[in-house]
């Protein structure tokens, strides 16, 4: 059986900003993206999704596997 990696409710209203932003300014092309604690993977993961061209526009890295 897997943990369920539970939201942290902290960071909600950052990522209701975030769906305004897109909703409000298409323009801008904004993606969404949870990664887990920093570390090496997080940036590895983090420079892929900067450098990635598909049209998901939110993405979650969760043990180097990405979620969409």
């Amino acid at each position: 059986m897997h943990a369920i990696d539970v939201a942290s409710l902290a960071l909600a209203p950052l990522w209701g900003l975030g769906r305004v932003v897109m909703q409000e300014h298409p323009e801008l092309d904004c993606t969404l993206i949870d990664l887990e604690a920093e570390g090496q993977d997080s940036l590895e993961a983090l420079w892929q999704e900067l450098c990635r061209g598909d049209d998901e526009r939110q993405v979650a890295w969760r043990s180097g596997q990405r979620y969409v």
